[in-house]
């Protein structure tokens, strides 16, 4: 069941985030994940080298990443150990367009309660810009730094979501989210602007984030975290030997100005509506 927009909205305000434990069924879950798997059995047999580290500190000037906004592509663990593991069991993640480029995905990633949740939240239009399906794999699931999603896919004025589907139970010894409440009220500390085929970073504020003052998210599979583009937000390394799958999809407004310097150009594809 769906909070009251009051609910909702009051709290992801405030902290910048917002839980909704049993958001997706066991059915959902157990799909996404074995059509993961088919993605990967499918793209292995087919094209070994076409899988790549996200982790690499070229990846933004990598045309193999830079390219992958409108496909289906695979990325290694930088730090796992890629000769004695099956490649399988060695990827970061698969993105960046699951939601549009494969049937399964986008049959979840654009339904009606979706959109619903999103028009609570104020989206008149909303626009699936990126998904990502991770993995964290046991024992080499990488850390990630302190980020905000607002960073790598952003409007005029800000308007960028995202949405965190737990299709593992996820822990604080597995990896799990963590955020500092409130600090998406700060604003965007940088962007990530792609001109003519070079990347870099456009600073806008210099303040800094410190673990001290985040709290961990742990969350049962099925829950879905609601997070503002603004909200910093990183994950430590999985040393367990349970894995944490999670699919992901950053979404915006579509009625605001979508500036050509975002990496991943602005989607030709549907807005979600209730016709979807």
């Amino acid at each position: 069941m769906i909070q009251t927009k009051r609910d909702i909205s009051n709290d992801y305000n405030l902290l910048g985030y917002y839980i909704i434990e049993d958001f997706i069924s066991r059915h959902d879950m157990d799909t996404l994940k074995n059509q993961a798997q088919n993605l990967i059995e499918h793209n292995i047999n087919r094209n070994i080298n076409g899988l790549f580290s996200s982790q690499r500190q070229t990846q933004h000037d990598d045309d193999y990443f830079m390219t992958s906004g409108d496909k289906i592509c695979f990325f290694h663990e930088s730090d796992g150990p890629q000769n004695t593991l099956p490649l399988d069991h060695n990827l970061n993640k698969i993105g960046h367009a699951l939601h549009d480029r494969d049937q399964i995905f986008k049959n979840f990633s654009y339904q009606e309660k979706i959109f619903q949740l999103l028009s609570q939240l104020g989206y008149s239009i909303p626009k699936i810009v990126c998904s990502q399906y991770i993995f964290k794999q046991p024992k080499i699931g990488s850390a990630i730094d302190f980020h905000q999603d607002g960073t790598f896919v952003y409007t005029e004025p800000e308007s960028t979501i995202t949405l965190w589907f737990a299709l593992d139970d996820s822990s604080i010894t597995n990896g799990c989210l963590y955020v500092i409440p409130g600090a998406h009220k700060n604003g965007l500390k940088r962007k990530f602007i792609y001109q003519n085929k070079k990347s870099s970073y456009h600073e806008l504020s210099s303040f800094c984030w410190h673990k001290s003052h985040a709290v961990p998210l742990p969350v049962k599979a099925g829950s879905l975290v609601i997070m503002h583009g603004n909200l910093p937000h990183m994950s430590e390394k999985n040393n367990s030997v349970k894995a944490r799958h999670a699919y992901i999809m950053n979404i915006i407004e579509s009625k605001y100005t979508y500036p050509k310097t975002n990496w991943i150009l602005k989607p030709k594809s549907s807005q979600m509506t209730k016709a979807n």
